[in-house]
């Protein structure tokens, strides 16, 4: 699953956790990001974070992004109604 989003400076993602493994793509702006037990970092435009699944991470965005957001498995609690149909395919 694949999310394209901007998110404003001043923004802050609450320490959280989840089963999908994350691939963070920063393609513009500034972030610092804490994982796990790790002291919490500063990326800049061009980072790749990796976040492997069950890792509980925040992130504090210093200035607006421009990001692309990877998840496997896909992210159904995000989408709940695609649970039964996690792929989108169209039904006969």
């Amino acid at each position: 699953m694949v999310f394209w989003l901007e998110v404003d400076a001043g923004s802050h993602i609450a320490r959280h956790s989840h089963p999908n493994e994350q691939i963070t793509w920063l393609l513009e702006g500034r972030l610092d990001i804490q994982m796990g037990d790790d002291p919490a970092r500063s990326c800049g435009s061009g980072s790749v974070l990796l976040i492997p699944g069950s890792t509980p991470h925040e992130a504090w965005y210093r200035e607006k992004c421009r990001i692309v957001e990877f998840f496997s498995p896909p992210r159904l609690d995000l989408f709940p109604a695609a649970a039964g149909n996690p792929y989108g395919l169209l039904e006969a």
